[in-house]
């Protein structure tokens, strides 16, 4: 904890941590007051609730795209951090109450390590006050796409490569 709070009192505007494959609360709750870009952790593999609410506040982006899994009670931890935070390497996400905890929360939703979006899914995320990013997908379902189609703020379908006339309308 007290090499992160070294590393935050120098104020550097983007904190790369990219090895890192584990942290305590402790320190999670020091990188936590960077108030920079953001933090990179994309090493960590897994998230604890509790390190997971450590790291939520005020700080700066968490760039969590190491994750490729996230438990209902991490992502409530999560979705109090007052800044985007990147989910990017989630591989799956079915569940809906994880959904709208996700959407939750302030800033683009990165999630581009989804291959597939569930109508359900889809119609949490929609909700999302910012931006969603799921440029993972490489097609959509209608039933996806008209859930999506209510999302009021920027959305990322980079990866999408065949479309369905009907999803187009």
């Amino acid at each position: 904890a007290s090499q992160a709070k070294k590393l935050i009192d120098a104020e550097p505007v983007v904190l790369y941590l990219t090895e890192v494959a584990s942290i305590s609360p402790d320190v999670a709750a020091a990188l936590a007051k960077h108030d920079g870009i953001a933090v990179y952790l994309t090493g960590l593999t897994s998230l604890s609730p509790a390190v997971a609410t450590a790291l939520s506040g005020d700080g700066a982006r968490l760039i969590l795209t190491g994750l490729e899994a996230v438990d209902d009670a991490t992502a409530e931890a999560l979705a109090l951090h007052k800044r985007s935070v990147d989910l990017g390497g989630l591989t799956e996400l079915s569940s809906v109450s994880l959904a709208r905890k996700l959407a939750a929360q302030r800033g683009t939703l990165w999630l581009n390590g989804l291959t597939e979006l569930n109508p359900d899914v889809a119609a949490a995320l929609a909700n999302c006050g910012d931006g969603i990013s799921l440029s993972g997908l490489s097609s959509i379902s209608l039933e996806s796409a008209q859930a999506l189609a209510k999302h009021r703020g920027s959305l990322w379908l980079e990866g999408i490569k065949t479309m369905d006339p009907a999803v187009a309308q």
